[in-house]
């Protein structure tokens, strides 16, 4: 009967230690949780031939889905790509690891993105760009011209009643009027230039032909002339249109436009650091990040100037990026888009409420 008992004994040993072991994270597999378009083979594929390894690819649309997702998880994510307004807000939820300096080489970046104010917190490093792109105008030349939309002020002409598309996200399409009312910290706002900003946004509504949820229904509305031009649109929406012969094209306009950036950062509950580190040291090669700047999902600028010689002529045309001294130029023009500073996220979520209610 003792042995009965020392054989079940063993075998409950044997398999509670095999359940461990397959619960233990496997040194040959990155968990990622990023934008769609990260996900893509020619992006991820040789990575993983390089390193011998598997990624796995959650994908999410959308800032506030990330940070739902992330703050729900545990121990899940090893990598995670996090847009600008989200980095300190991961920080104060205690989600992010912080970076060692020498693990990463900003050589070939382009001068603003070495040093970028908000990878950093408190002279730490928490997050490592690898991706921007434009919110300006993207619009129909068929029906409007260069000079038409030198300025934001064509989104009231008469001329495109009726034929003005708007992006379902506060953030950017919000920002970009707030650049238009000539607010060089278009979230950093007082009451009073606050409340201009809701005007502006609210008066706009007799010139909208739709509000669209996400990026595809933008670019179809375009193609099909429903309509003519998008504020808080940029590269990243026309590049497909024109390949299909559209004939769209976008613009900073003279009152300058906002940033949108993607950047990768380490959860400190990330279970395999030491691959997660690689990821983010191959995402900042040039190899990498031209690949980044034309993934079918979408197509952007990147900060590493080698990535846009490695275009080719069509591409850098689409994207208006020729060579690093342009990418400068357009950078110049964007101001980052963020979190609202003085007034809470929920203010400028009801003006955007109202604005697609009234």
């Amino acid at each position: 009967m003792k042995n009965i008992y020392i054989i079940i004994i063993i075998i409950l040993l044997i398999v509670g230690g095999l359940f461990l072991l397959r619960q233990q994270p496997s040194k040959d597999t990155l968990n990622m949780l990023a934008w769609i378009g990260y996900e893509e083979p020619e992006l991820i594929k040789p990575f993983e031939e390089q390193y011998k390894v598997k990624v796995n690819v959650k994908t999410y649309i959308g800032g506030d889905q990330m940070f739902t997702l992330l703050s729900q998880s545990k121990n899940q994510y090893d990598v995670v790509i996090v847009d600008p307004e989200f980095i300190e807000k991961l920080y104060g939820a205690g989600r992010l690891s912080e970076l060692d300096t020498t693990d990463y080489n900003f050589n070939d970046y382009l001068e603003p993105f070495r040093k970028f104010p908000l990878a950093w917190i408190n002279n730490k490093l928490y997050a490592v760009i690898v991706r921007f792109g434009s919110n300006g105008l993207a619009y129909n030349t068929k029906y409007l011209s260069q000079d038409d939309v030198s300025s934001y002020n064509v989104l009231w002409d008469q001329k495109v009643k009726g034929k003005v598309g708007i992006w379902d996200w506060y953030l950017p399409s919000m920002g970009v009027i707030s650049k238009y009312l000539g607010f060089d910290e278009p979230y950093k706002l007082s009451e009073g230039e606050f409340q201009k900003l809701r005007s502006a946004v609210l008066s706009l509504k007799p010139q909208v032909a739709a509000v669209h949820p996400n990026p595809a229904e933008i670019k179809a509305a375009l193609a099909v002339e429903q309509t003519w031009i998008v504020p808080a649109a940029g590269e990243w929406i026309v590049a497909d249109l024109q390949a299909d012969g559209y004939p769209i094209d976008w613009t900073v306009p003279k009152e300058g436009g906002i940033m949108w950036i993607e950047a990768l950062v380490i959860p400190t509950d990330s279970q395999n650091i030491a691959l997660a580190k690689k990821f983010i040291q191959y995402m900042q090669t040039p190899e990498a990040q031209s690949q980044l700047m034309w993934r079918k999902a979408y197509k952007s600028a990147a900060p590493n100037t080698k990535a846009i010689s490695r275009l080719d002529e069509t591409q850098q045309d689409t994207l208006h990026l020729h060579n690093a001294q342009e990418a400068i130029d357009l950078v110049n023009k964007l101001s980052v888009r963020m979190l609202p500073v003085n007034q809470s996220e929920a203010e400028w979520q009801k003006v955007w409420q109202e604005f697609k209610t009234r």
